[in-house]
């Protein structure tokens, strides 16, 4: 019997229709029906019409891990026993979603679900062995303030008081190194804090690694810290998770015991993940945000900010019944976006700024319906987002490419962002899958096309993606070079192989062997804490690897190494600079108007 059948003490599998609600808030005391559904575990139940209410027994310190996946958009949450909203087990509008959590106290939960369309659940129960016994810090802290602490509490000072002095200014502490200041002038200690749990913390970020436990603070019951060196321009996301349920098993199954009690650092005062569209207020819920790091030499949120001027929305297409089962099972929809009226109508009336004449000739009648140019002459930047949910919440890709535009950095542009039907389907579809592949070029760019009269360039089409989604993106444009002409990458998956471990079917070593029939051109970034890991090559190392055997085959290839780790919120702060890069020389083929105190 493997582990993970042996630790699984119940299961529990729903398949639902449903309706979904038309509005989804923070769920009011009032309308938690008492008639809720038992459930006997194990269970089998079908239900129908768009809530569902499940009362769920637990003890104590239980450890619940859970599966939720849909044809469509659900939004599901807890509640305590006395009936209070507890935290959200997904985002809201996902399709699917793998969560776990540990029961604070034994009582009755309640478990609701909204969902649109069909939905399935399972829910597992894991054994948890004792705590391990406390480590304890295994060198005198670095930190000159945490030092200052154990003195003070050694002198007699209460755990209160030093408590309240540490995070008055907020967490993490950030201190110059000491004794090394003029040695190294650019970088910093960084020092995370927690109170409250009673056997463990563990820091999730960039930096944690294998060993990333705090010790527990000398002379204190439940004080927590943990020191890192780190540049000065490092920036980072992260959580820390209180009293991790103690459980066998490999990396991942030791994660995902950290996951289910990680959870916002309350003293951090740049808490992220609260801002997406959702009609719930995140901040309710620390489990659901991150904390922020980004320290003084650390990329800025330059292009985010809400601009001045209205974004058009988007439209959605469903390509159910019109794809083969294979490209159904793995793409849910695509969303549209195009750019302002006005932007365009400037584009297109702009001068080559070498003739002086109009840059599209004598045919420039608008479509007030697509916003451009009915001619063929007419041809605009399309960018495609292969990881289209997460360029959307974490990664406000529209929001930067529309002030990208109105600072005239970019020409206005077609985006186009791609989502899937769960998890798996994502990870399928982003695995160097040729169908996918075949799907962007044969299937997406007929229906831009088709949407926008555009004429579509191969030297002004864009692919985007972040992590697998990188991947993605050069291995399209590897089996597509007529079709596509750019690919930028946010810390791509270049380690992957088809079938461990036979290195010669790699992607690095494919470029290697073939140089495709015309150039494309290449933005790369990366984090400096992308590690490598025993079982190959990591991001940082293999983006690197990829980016040389580009440049020595001809490519143009831009590589940009950052102080970050896999993490959106350093992608967010960054993506700009990609599209800028192969954007940039786009809008100099037209003189793009440029907004008063746009910078040079």
């Amino acid at each position: 019997m493997t582990l993970g059948l042996a630790c699984c003490v119940w299961a529990l599998s729903l398949s639902v229709s449903a309706a979904f609600a038309a509005s989804v808030s923070e769920p009011p005391e009032s309308d938690r029906s008492p008639a809720a559904d038992v459930l006997s575990l194990p269970a089998h139940l079908t239900r129908g019409e768009g809530h569902f209410l499940f009362r769920l027994s637990l003890q104590q310190g239980d450890y619940i891990q859970g599966r939720i996946q849909g044809d469509g958009a659900f939004h599901a949450w807890l509640s305590t026993p006395n009936q209070a909203f507890w935290r959200h087990l997904n985002r809201y509008g996902e399709t699917f979603s793998h969560f776990q959590w540990v029961a604070p106290r034994t009582g009755v939960y309640f478990l609701e679900v909204d969902a649109d369309q069909v939905w399935q659940i399972h829910l597992s129960q894991l054994n948890r062995l004792p705590f391990d016994p406390l480590k304890p810090a295994h060198k005198r802290p670095e930190s000159p303030r945490i030092q200052a602490a154990i003195e003070r509490l050694k002198a007699g000072q209460s755990e209160d008081k030093v408590w309240f002095d540490l995070v008055a200014e907020g967490t993490p502490l950030v201190e110059p190194l000491p004794q090394y200041a003029e040695l190294a002038p650019h970088q910093r200690l960084v020092t995370f804090l927690w109170r409250g749990a009673q056997h463990n913390v563990q820091f999730l970020g960039a930096l944690g690694g294998v060993n990333n436990e705090l010790y527990r603070l000398p002379y204190t019951r439940d004080i927590w810290f943990r020191s890192y060196q780190m540049p000065d321009d490092t920036r980072m996301s992260y959580q820390l998770a209180p009293d991790v349920p103690n459980v066998v098993g490999d990396a991942q199954v030791q994660k995902e015991a950290a996951l289910a009690t990680a959870q916002r650092d309350p003293y951090n005062r740049e808490p992220w993940g609260a801002d997406w569209d959702e009609p719930f207020d995140a901040r309710a819920d620390p489990f659901l945000l991150k904390s922020t790091l980004a320290l003084e030499r650390a990329s800025q949120d330059t292009f985010l900010t809400p601009p001045e001027h209205s974004i058009p929305f988007m439209q959605r297409y469903h390509f159910r019944g019109t794809l083969d089962h294979q490209l159904s099972s793995l793409v849910h929809h695509i969303d549209l976006w195009q750019p302002d009226h006005l932007l365009v109508k400037a584009y297109l009336a702009a001068k080559d700024p070498l003739t002086g004449k109009d840059a599209f000739a004598d045919k420039k009648t608008l479509s007030e319906k697509s916003h451009f140019a009915e001619a063929e002459e007419v041809s605009l930047p399309v960018v495609i987002f292969l990881n289209g949910q997460r360029y959307q919440d974490e990664i406000p890709a529209i929001r930067v490419l529309h002030n990208l535009m109105h600072e005239g950095l970019i020409p206005p542009v077609v985006a186009a962002l791609v989502s899937y039907p769960n998890q798996d389907a994502q990870q399928d579809a982003l695995a160097c899958n040729p169908a996918f592949s075949d799907f962007i070029a044969q299937k997406l760019l007929p229906l831009i096309r088709q949407e926008t009269r555009l004429r579509l360039r191969r030297r002004h089409i864009m692919l985007v993606g972040a992590g697998d989604g990188g991947l993605a993106a050069a291995c399209a444009a590897y089996r597509y070079p007529q079709y596509f002409g750019m690919v930028l990458s946010q810390s791509g998956a270049f380690g992957w192989h088809p079938n461990h471990p036979d290195e010669s079917e790699a992607l690095i070593a494919r470029f290697e062997q073939r140089l495709p029939q015309r150039p494309i051109r290449f933005y790369f970034s990366a984090g400096w804490f992308e590690n490598d890991f025993d079982e190959g090559p990591g991001v940082r190392s293999s983006t690197q690897h990829l980016a040389q055997v580009l440049e020595h085959q001809g490519y143009p290839v831009a590589l940009e190494m950052f102080n970050a780790g896999h993490d959106a919120y350093h992608w967010r702060a960054t993506l700009w600079r990609g599209l800028v890069k192969l954007l940039g020389p786009l809008s100099a083929e037209v003189k793009m108007p440029r907004r008063a105190g746009a910078n040079d």
